[in-house]
C-alpha cells in the first residue's frame, strides 16, 4: 500500500498534471480496499 501511495505521490510531484492512469489506479483501488482516500 505505501509502494501504490508513493507511485501517486510521485506522478504529480514533478509537476506534471495527474494523469487519467493515476485516478484510474486511485479509484480500482478505492473499490479494493474501502478505506480513506490517502492520496487525495
Amino acid at each position: 500500500m505505501a509502494r501504490f501511495h508513493m507511485e501517486i505521490v510521485r506522478e504529480g510531484a514533478d509537476g506534471s498534471a495527474p494523469s487519467a492512469g493515476a485516478t484510474s489506479l486511485r479509484d480500482a483501488a478505492a473499490a479494493r480496499w474501502p478505506v480513506p482516500d490517502i492520496a487525495a
